[in-house]
């Protein structure tokens, strides 16, 4: 596919399609979603990879843990490798 927005993807010889999968995931916003993409926006500008945690991190792991009260620590990793070297 080349493209997708909203419910619809375009194949590369411009065929349009209506996405009955969600992505393979529960996409409930569909594909191009503008606020999405514009908060991926705003958080890319302000740096990629800092390597420390961030606001954003933290308000995130907060809303984990109230999630699953259980928890009693969490990290966010990119990889299992990093899991373990943080571990």
């Amino acid at each position: 596919m080349a493209r997708g927005e909203g419910c619809r993807l375009w194949d590369a010889d411009g065929r349009e399609y209506v996405d009955f999968l969600g992505e393979y995931t529960a996409g409930l916003f569909g594909h191009s979603e503008r606020r999405i993409l514009d908060r991926v926006r705003a958080a890319m500008e302000r740096g990629v990879g800092l390597g420390a945690v961030g606001e954003d991190e933290a308000r995130f792991a907060a809303l984990v843990r109230e999630r699953f009260p259980s928890m009693e620590r969490l990290r966010f990793t990119n990889s299992g490798t990093e899991a373990n070297l943080m571990a």
